[in-house]
C-alpha cells in the first residue's frame, strides 16, 4: 500500500523535481483515504490541518450561504489538490469540501509539514512555489467564472 502511495505522488507534477530528501518528509505523513459521495472532507472556519491531492474522485469546494445553502464554487477532479490553507495562516478553512462521487483522497499532515517548513527554509519555499501556483490559477478561473456569470469580457 504504502509503495502504491509513493509512486501515486512520484507521478504527480505537484512534487516534481522535488528533492528526495523532501518529499521523504511528506510522504512519512501521507495516508489514502476514501469518502463516499456526499461525505465532507472539511467545513468552512474548521481548523486546517491537512491538504489533499485527489487521487480518483470528484470534490466540489462549497461555499454556506444563509439564502441558498451550500453553492458549489468549483469542483475538483483527478490529481488535483485543495486543502492549502494547512500550510498558510491563518490555518482556517475558507470553504466546504464535499465529495460528489466516491473518492480516495491522499491527506497530508500539513501540521507537521508547517513545522517541517519552518525548521528548514528551503523546504518551505519549494512547498510555497508550488501552492502559489495553484492559488493563483484557482483566482484565474473563479475570474473567469464571474466574468461568464456576469456577462463581462475578460
Amino acid at each position: 500500500m504504502m509503495e502504491s502511495l509513493k509512486n501515486d505522488l512520484l507521478r504527480h507534477p505537484f512534487f516534481k523535481e522535488l528533492s528526495a530528501e523532501h518529499f521523504d518528509i511528506i510522504l512519512r505523513n501521507t495516508q489514502l483515504l476514501t469518502f463516499d459521495a456526499g461525505e465532507r472532507i472539511f467545513k468552512e472556519d474548521e481548523e486546517a490541518n491537512t491538504f489533499y491531492i485527489i487521487k480518483d474522485g470528484k470534490v466540489a469546494i462549497e461555499l454556506f450561504t444563509p439564502r441558498r445553502g451550500h453553492v458549489c464554487m468549483q469542483t475538483l477532479g483527478d490529481n488535483e489538490l485543495l486543502g492549502w490553507s494547512a500550510l498558510i495562516s491563518p490555518y482556517r478553512r475558507e470553504f466546504d469540501g464535499c465529495c460528489v462521487e466516491k473518492s480516495h483522497i491522499i491527506a497530508i499532515d500539513g501540521k507537521i509539514l508547517r513545522q517541517e517548513m519552518n525548521e528548514n527554509p528551503r523546504f518551505g519555499y519549494e512547498l510555497l512555489k508550488r501552492f502559489s501556483y495553484i492559488v493563483v490559477r484557482r483566482l484565474k478561473q473563479s475570474r473567469l467564472q464571474l466574468a461568464d456569470l456576469y456577462g463581462a469580457s475578460s
